[in-house]
């Protein structure tokens, strides 16, 4: 498709799933849309990142030649990118060259620090996609994940214990995804129990589900 079609498919359809199949089966077009992301200036870029994020959740094999490119975007200056390219970097784990996996596990581990709690969450809730298709870090991912509430979270420029406690939130939502394989269970689970009395009830309402499934299980 010429470029200037491509732009105005763009455009013009707001049938995300469907391009975003289209855009799978098109190897050429999938790189322009890639690459239209950073040099592109209008609001299209925006589009064409979710595109690529619902690609890497459903067909990440495609752009496994792209990787570099969407990975940089966890770097970009626009949040709506950055997170874009989180939620499609837990999806591409599986594709990581042995060599770089670590890395690239430590990469996106440190998006956990980033002080704006939204980032923050986002990839602490889809951080067990990593766990699932990179088993072997495990440790360094679970250890980091307990560490969550001695980071600090800002909003208006202050440090903001509700943001902890939503990132907190996103924490148990992933433990939930692959506690039951994990082999630290019991850090877990003293986890969940430092979430009883969360500040967010919605978070402490998490945290009674996870203990109450948890001690059933054990029984």
């Amino acid at each position: 498709m010429k470029k200037e079609d491509l732009i105005l498919s763009l455009d013009g359809n707001s049938d995300y799933k469907q391009m975003a199949l289209d855009f799978a089966e098109k190897k050429e077009d999938l790189e322009f849309v890639v690459k239209f992301v950073k040099k592109e200036q209008s609001s299209l870029k925006y589009k064409a990142s979710k595109i690529i994020r619902l690609i890497s959740e459903e067909h990440p094999e495609v752009l496994k030649p792209h990787m570099d490119e969407i990975l940089s975007w966890i770097h970009h200056q626009n949040s709506f990118i950055k997170w874009d390219g989180i939620f499609a970097m837990a999806n591409l784990a599986g594709y990581v060259e042995q060599d770089n996996q670590l890395s690239y596990v430590e990469a996106y581990l440190s998006l956990l620090e980033d002080p704006q709690m939204i980032t923050a969450g986002n990839a602490a809730g889809s951080t067990w996609k990593i766990v699932h298709v990179l088993p072997q870090f495990e440790g360094i991912i679970t250890e980091k994940l307990l560490s969550i509430p001695e980071i600090i979270y800002v909003h208006k420029g202050e440090p903001s214990p509700e943001c902890n406690a939503i990132v907190c939130g996103k924490v148990l939502e992933c433990f939930e995804q692959y506690y039951d394989k994990s082999a630290h269970q019991e850090e877990i689970l003293q986890f969940a129990k430092g979430q009883l009395h969360s500040v967010r009830k919605a978070v402490a309402k998490k945290a009674v589900l996870f203990v109450k499934r948890v001690e059933e299980i054990k029984k």
